[in-house]
C-alpha cells in the first residue's frame, strides 16, 4: 500500500458521520500508558535520540557559517579545518544515531 493510498484510508475515516462527535473514554489514556511502561526505558531513549540528532542537524548549517564568516572570509585556515572536522565527526555521529 502506498502512502497516498494510506491517507486516503485514513481521510475517508474522518468521513464518517457516526465518528465525528464519538470522543475517548478518561480511561483510555492510562489504558495506553499502561501498555507502554514495560517499554520506558527504550521510549525515553528513543526521545533522547531524537532531541540529540535534532541538535546535530541544527549544528551542522551553523557550523558552515562559521567556516565561511569566520574561516574562509577572513582568512583563516585553522578555524576552516578544525570546524570542518568539527562538521565530519557531528555527521558520523548524526549517522550513528540513525542505526539506533
Amino acid at each position: 500500500m502506498s502512502q497516498m493510498q494510506m491517507w486516503e484510508t485514513y481521510r475517508s475515516l474522518t468521513r464518517d458521520a457516526s465518528l465525528k462527535k464519538r470522543s475517548l473514554k478518561n480511561d483510555t489514556f492510562r489504558r495506553v500508558i499502561s501498555y507502554a511502561k514495560p517499554l520506558r526505558s527504550d521510549i525515553i531513549f528513543l526521545i533522547l535520540v531524537v532531541i540529540v540528532d535534532a541538535l546535530l542537524v541544527v549544528a551542522q548549517p551553523l557550523l558552515f557559517k562559521r567556516i565561511i564568516d569566520q574561516g574562509i572570509s577572513a582568512g583563516n585556515r585553522n578555524v576552516v579545518i578544525f570546524t570542518a572536522i568539527l562538521v565530519a565527526v557531528l555527521a558520523l555521529i548524526s549517522a550513528g544515531l540513525t542505526i539506533v
